[in-house]
């Protein structure tokens, strides 16, 4: 088919076509698929039925199902007008059950089960969507052992790129920290990173603490904790900057990156140490008495006019003479202000953690959660 179809063809398929945990699925052969000369049409309103019912199943049993299931648990399939959904078991199970049209989970020893599911929209249209249903009844200890058993790092040599695992995906509630065994001169173990500032390379041992509702257990780990070249320091006291510092701006764990649309967006894998790939640092270059400019590699970082009541942050190619272009920088009590002096309702640079991105966002909207404060880092001079 390759080369014979393009994209906007209208085509008619014999068998299926499409994909299923990434194995495609196609027609037997190039013969079944055909392009047709006729225009592309709204959907049949069965159809649309069937693919919001199947939508909402889809999310009912990822939710429910998408880990082991550890506890008796009843599922209700959701109702969708017009369709009519029923389940059935693709073979016996121990576990599973179909009763009044529930799916009913009894745990016990470890099972695996596959439920059908049939969307009916009269006799029109019918269309199947298959689900794995995983159960096995395990104590917060069994749960533990488990995750200790199959906790591995994947590579003997750390670096603070390398992150630690917190939580396990197989069971939500875990939670796993981390320390070393004994204190090592230069390294130290910075959330999930393991971090080492010495001269040379370090061997360590790690110790994961692992807990899950009343359960806990710890498990070594040797590793070696590779040294790094630290490139930036935190600033702490805002009247320590002067025109020519490099700085870089950071929040949990992203740095600040390329200009976006009205943004300046993210980048991954802020360590604190080392510049990650992609990250734009500033410039301080003097402005009027205690502002500066913000230059950047394509140019200044520039806000909206007091009058323009947006989060919005641009990139100018020249320094704005409505003082758009000028910032002041604070720091009270760990907490960065960086704002432009034409600021309307106080707004500050700071990073959106639900819509990733820097911005200028209102005092009151940054919450610690959602919209962060920004950290800023200085170059170290070689």
């Amino acid at each position: 088919l390759q080369g014979t179809i393009k994209v906007g063809d209208v085509v008619s398929v014999k068998g299926a076509l499409g994909n299923y945990k990434g194995y495609q699925l196609m027609p037997l052969s190039a013969a079944d698929v055909k392009v047709e000369t006729v225009a592309a049409t709204e959907p049949a309103p069965e159809l649309v039925k069937a693919k919001t019912a199947i939508s909402a199943v889809k999310t009912l049993m990822n939710k429910e199902t998408s880990n082991l299931i550890m506890a008796d648990k009843t599922i209700t399939l959701p109702a969708t007008d017009g369709v009519v959904v029923t389940c059935e078991l693709v073979r016996p199970s121990d576990a599973v059950s179909i009763v009044d049209g529930k799916i009913v989970v009894k745990v016990g020893d470890e099972n695996t089960a596959v439920v059908k599911i049939t969307y009916s929209v009269g006799e029109a249209y019918k269309t199947v969507t298959f689900h794995t249903i995983r159960s096995q009844k395990l104590s917060d200890s069994d749960v533990v052992a488990k995750v200790k058993f199959d906790l591995a790092l994947g590579k003997t040599e750390l670096t603070p790129a390398d992150k630690l695992p917190l939580t396990n995906e197989a069971f939500p509630g875990v939670k796993i920290t981390w320390a070393l065994k004994e204190a090592v001169e230069g390294v130290t173990i910075n959330g999930n990173m393991v971090v080492n500032t010495g001269a040379e390379d370090k061997n360590v041992v790690l110790v994961a603490s692992i807990t899950f509702g009343e359960a806990s257990d710890t498990k070594e780990i040797q590793v070696k904790a590779l040294k790094v070249v630290k490139e930036w320091d935190l600033v702490t006291n805002a009247s320590t900057l002067k025109a020519g510092d490099v700085l870089l701006f950071a929040a949990s764990g992203k740095a600040m990156g390329s200009q976006g649309n009205n943004f300046r967006n993210k980048v991954d894998d802020f360590d604190g140490f080392t510049t990650p790939k992609g990250a734009e640092t500033v410039t301080l270059e003097a402005a009027s008495e205690g502002k500066f400019y913000l230059k950047v590699s394509d140019g200044y970082l520039t806000a909206p006019n007091a009058e323009t009541k947006s989060n919005h942050i641009y990139t100018k190619a020249e320094k704005a003479t409505d003082g758009t272009s000028e910032w002041t920088i604070t720091i009270v009590d760990g907490v960065v202000t960086l704002q432009p002096t034409t600021t309307s309702e106080g707004r500050t640079l700071a990073y959106n953690v639900s819509s990733p991105r820097f911005a200028c966002y209102k005092p009151g909207s940054i919450n610690g959660s959602s919209i962060v404060n920004i950290s800023i880092y200085i170059k170290i001079a070689k």
